[in-house]
């Protein structure tokens, strides 16, 4: 049995993860990608993240840094450092790529991502599609 990527090598940035991303797409696989915050990851965070997968064969997370973090969640957020949770959510074996992105650029980038078969924009979004039947 091989061991796959450390989760360290599946941390890049936006540009790389979207020159990988179009390269599997060229390839013919379909690629997911995901906008989140991961702060404080649950076992539902990693059930969605696993469903999100299975709409495709490659997912990349796009993680929202730390001051779209605070933005979201609220004073005192978030608890964990983009770096530490890109690491985390990299560590599951269902996403392929992690790219840590500023709140200004996860739009734009989305956008601009030609390679994106499926797109969800966060855990809760994208099982609250999934329950009802619908693909992202």
């Amino acid at each position: 049995m091989t061991a796959g990527p450390r989760a360290d090598d599946k941390v890049v940035t936006a540009g790389v993860a979207h020159e990988r991303a179009n390269a599997w797409r060229a390839g013919g696989e379909r690629v997911v990608v995901g906008v989140g915050v991961f702060d404080l990851l649950q076992a539902s965070h990693a059930r969605a993240v696993a469903r999100a997968r299975a709409l495709g064969e490659r997912l990349v997370v796009l993680l929202l840094d730390d001051r779209a973090a605070a933005e979201r969640l609220g004073p005192g957020r978030p608890l964990v450092p983009a770096s530490d949770r890109a690491r985390v959510c990299a560590a599951l074996r269902a996403v392929d790529l992690v790219a840590v992105v500023s709140p200004a650029e996860a739009p734009a980038w989305l956008a601009e991502f030609p390679s994106a078969d499926v797109e969800y924009r966060s855990a809760d979004d994208l099982v609250t599609r999934l329950r009802a039947g619908r693909t992202p």
